[in-house]
């Protein structure tokens, strides 16, 4: 199979299907899980890592323009950042 392969799989305990899904993987999965946590008037997304990039955590926030103002969430600066606002 030539090219990238990605998808989504949101269930807790993967199903035959996606078992095999799996076996098309190459060189590994992405291990995830997602938040979203609201600060001011934006909701950020919040994807924290595990097995190979266990410890990377990443935010996404939407801006309407490159110089929108916005207020950064507390998470940034401590652990236990889940223990916050998550809608």
């Amino acid at each position: 199979m030539e090219g990238s392969l990605a998808m989504n799989l949101r269930k807790k305990s993967p199903t035959k299907r996606q078992k095999n899904l799996f076996k098309l993987c190459k060189g590994g999965m992405i291990d995830k899980e997602r938040f979203f946590i609201k600060s001011g008037e934006h909701t950020f997304e919040v994807d924290e890592f595990y097995g190979d990039n266990e410890g990377l955590i990443m935010a996404e926030v939407e801006l309407s323009s490159i110089d929108e103002p916005f207020i950064k969430p507390d998470f940034h600066r401590k652990r236990g950042y889940r223990r916050q606002a998550i809608l």
